[in-house]
């Protein structure tokens, strides 16, 4: 009989480089009884397009609409939410609809001055809720991070348009926006963080240097368990690879820089950096270093232009031009075809970030945990600073949740509200993670948990 293995076993190596594992067979004797459960919360920016992003049908018998159809394959798990509002975005200061809907979304509360910006204005429900699930008896930490926040593309602008998570009034936390960073950081040492960094600059592949100690620790292993491990070390060194950093040891190789291997912040590397970025949090959750996490797609007020999809004009710019239904009757045939173009176009930006969090699910469910999947323990949130971007509304938010959350939520639905605050939504996020409480942000948009999802 084999000996069962911690779940912080780790594969170590040469200067201190350390791999946390996924979930094995081998782990079951010492696995809480609990489920692990995990959140996601994700931002895309410039608000969307109603018509297109709204389902058509009834609460369980729906089709996706064009915005969200690239989620099609998922659609028994996901809730997607309409007639919630960022009610508390209307109220006090603010320096403009972008920056209000950022500081609001996961907040729930009015926004408050330091120096010359308006930050969000209390503890993000992300951070409420790691603070509660990120340790265990006697305040002992459960996972290497807290929690992991990310973004990508490049941080233009006021602050606040660039941060959606806070620690409290006032206190942004600053996304990571460098997939090499992120992939360094994932990796760091027992003793400090700089072996794997080393390796990175090298060009080193990590995996080389815990070879042997993958080596030991397979032979100890099932059939199953040998598979998960091999295919967890696949996917880092796909990482690697598509990172550039090669897996040759030569002494040539010996300068102490990052590869100049591509600009995460330029326009053109847009795609490629999401999808490293989407890769390395699908990792982060893999391998337990959090529980908690966040990504922004761009920033508010986002400047991205969508070359790869054959436009020739940034996203936000796009973002305020007028709609077909905007348009009065007496509009001419050439302003009608000029606002359709726009409506397409915009259409086809939010369906490409929907593909991005299909992708994501996609990786999620593909890793076994227990008798079913990671994914099955998650829930990502998907949301907007605005609703929609020629406006600057912010009533009602495109909301879509993936995952059950283990068995918190009744997914494969589309539910309608009228008016809702989304402070309710925040505390419904909070009690499925297990974290009690009937509040959340200004209480005085909060009268429960958002009905109807469980």
């Amino acid at each position: 009989m084999r000996k069962p293995l911690s779940r912080r076993t780790l594969l170590r190596g040469a200067g201190g480089i350390a791999i946390a594992l996924p979930f094995l067979d081998a782990m079951s004797a010492f696995a809480q009884t609990a489920p692990k459960k995990r959140l996601v919360l994700l931002s895309s920016p410039n608000g969307s397009i109603a018509k297109n992003w709204k389902p058509t049908g009834s609460e369980t018998s729906f089709t996706l609409g064009p915005i969200l159809a690239p989620l099609a394959a998922h659609k028994a798990d996901l809730l997607i939410l309409d007639g919630v509002n960022n009610q508390s975005s209307y109220n006090g200061g603010g320096d403009g609809a972008h920056e209000r809907g950022m500081s609001h979304l996961w907040t729930g509360t009015e926004s408050v001055l330091n120096g010359a910006n308006y930050y969000g204005g209390g503890i993000s429900i992300d951070q409420k809720i790691a603070a509660a699930v990120s340790v265990g008896t006697g305040g002992a930490p459960l996972t290497k991070l807290k929690s992991l926040e990310l973004m990508t593309g490049a941080m233009q602008g006021a602050a606040t348009l660039n941060r959606m998570i806070y620690a409290g009034p006032a206190q942004p936390l600053t996304p990571e926006n460098n997939p090499f960073s992120l992939f360094s950081s994932l990796f760091s040492t027992v003793g400090g963080d700089t072996a794997a960094a080393q390796a990175l600059a090298q060009k080193k592949s990590i995996l080389d240097s815990v070879m042997a100690d993958y080596q030991s620790l397979s032979a100890k292993l099932g059939p199953a368990d040998k598979a998960k491990l091999t295919a967890h070390l696949d996917a880092i060194r796909d990482i690697e690879s598509r990172l550039s950093l090669g897996t040759g040891t030569s002494s040539a190789c010996t300068k102490p820089t990052m590869p100049a291997t591509f600009d995460p912040n330029a326009n053109a590397n847009y795609p490629q950096a999401v999808d490293l970025t989407i890769s390395l949090l699908a990792m982060a959750l893999t391998c337990d270093l959090t529980r908690v996490a966040s990504l922004q797609f761009s920033r508010a007020v986002s400047l991205v232009t969508f070359s790869w999809l054959g436009q020739s004009r940034n996203h936000h710019d796009m973002s305020h031009d007028a709609l077909p239904e905007d348009l009065p009757a007496s509009a001419t045939a050439a302003q009608v075809a000029a606002a359709q173009d726009v409506s397409d176009k915009l259409t086809a930006i939010n369906a490409w970030y929907a593909g991005k969090v299909a992708n994501l699910i996609t990786k999620l469910k593909g890793v076994s945990e227990g008798s079913g999947t990671l994914f099955d323990n998650c829930v990502l949130v998907w949301g907007n600073e605005l609703s929609r971007g020629n406006t600057h509304a912010r009533k009602p938010l495109p909301f879509v949740l993936a995952g059950k959350c283990a068995g918190a939520f009744r997914t494969g639905r589309f539910v309608t509200y009228s008016g809702q605050p989304h402070n309710n939504l925040l505390v419904s996020l909070m009690n499925a993670m297990g974290v009690p409480g009937s509040s959340f942000g200004n209480p005085a948009y909060c009268t429960g948990p958002l009905p109807g999802l469980t």
